[in-house]
């Protein structure tokens, strides 16, 4: 470090190859102590490699005395690992303050109602029997980490055909009316039409598709039915054919459109669907 070599004298070199496997047969060795105990065993232990999240419950309060011989350790530990002795002190002093907040008997009761066992209900999208078993570790889950909380899962149905294909439309902005929507172009001299879907205002769009006629866009369909053609495209004549919100329905509900016009469309299927 900074043109000085140093020798680790203790613990593995950051990056070491070793220390994952090192890191486990530590943790092996505390999980056998911790299955030992005949008490004060953790309600939850989780780890990955050698991150541990683990809580317990104890049945009783540490006496005033021990509690001063705790702190006294805590704080020479954080001292060697170098943490600056304002922050330390600062620690301490608010642990105390809590300390003593909770030995009023108003905060005692308003920890004795909240020990009270709450029902708290909880929403699942069903998908199948699989749902229930997401249902059930759920539930175990919550009782093991809160066990003060009586968890109730409800299973209600996805998406139907309803919500997919008619949205409701009662209550809209006026404005959004305009915006993520299905549209068709008529073309004036034959029966063509370019369906076409925006997440914009159908004005902005409508007059992008004018502005690639005027500058013979080359990767325009419409621009290509008008040069082969001849024809002109009826764009006062625009119409809004649905409203979606999501992209990729609306992307679906186009290619449903196209494949329905029955080869009398301008524009290619984006997606190919088996349709019978």
């Amino acid at each position: 470090f900074q043109a000085e070599l140093y020798k680790q004298k203790d613990g593995v070199a950051m990056g070491s190859c070793l220390a994952p496997s090192l890191a486990d047969v530590f943790m092996i060795k505390l999980e056998q102590k911790l299955n030992k105990l005949s008490f004060n065993k953790p309600q939850l232990y989780l780890r990955y490699v050698d991150d541990v999240f683990c809580y317990a419950f104890f049945g009783s309060v540490p006496t005033p005395q021990l509690i001063e011989t705790q702190l006294k350790r805590l704080t020479d530990i954080l001292g060697d690992n170098g943490y600056p002795s304002h922050i330390i002190r600062k620690g301490t002093l608010e642990g105390k303050v809590i300390a003593k907040r909770l030995e009023n008997p108003k905060h005692r009761k308003v920890i004795k109602l909240q020990s009270k066992l709450r029902n708290i209900f909880f929403i699942l999208p069903y998908f199948g029997e699989e749902t229930f078993v997401l249902g059930q570790r759920i539930k175990k889950l919550c009782k093991q980490m809160i066990p003060t909380v009586d968890l109730q899962i409800a299973y209600k149905k996805t998406l139907t055909l309803k919500s997919i294909f008619l949205p409701i439309q009662k209550g809209l902005d006026e404005s959004k009316k305009m915006k993520n929507i299905l549209y068709s172009i008529p073309c004036t001299n034959c029966d063509f039409k370019y369906f076409g879907e925006t997440s914009r205002d159908i004005n902005i769009r409508i007059e992008e598709h004018r502005y690639d006629v005027r500058r013979h866009a080359p990767n325009s369909k419409i621009v290509q039915h008008v040069h082969e053609k001849k024809h002109v495209m009826d764009f006062n004549n625009a119409i809004t054919v649905a409203h979606e919100t999501n992209w990729k329905r609306r992307t679906i509900k186009e290619s449903l459109l196209t494949h329905s016009a029955g080869g009398k469309n301008i524009n290619d299927v984006k997606f190919k669907l088996n349709i019978y």
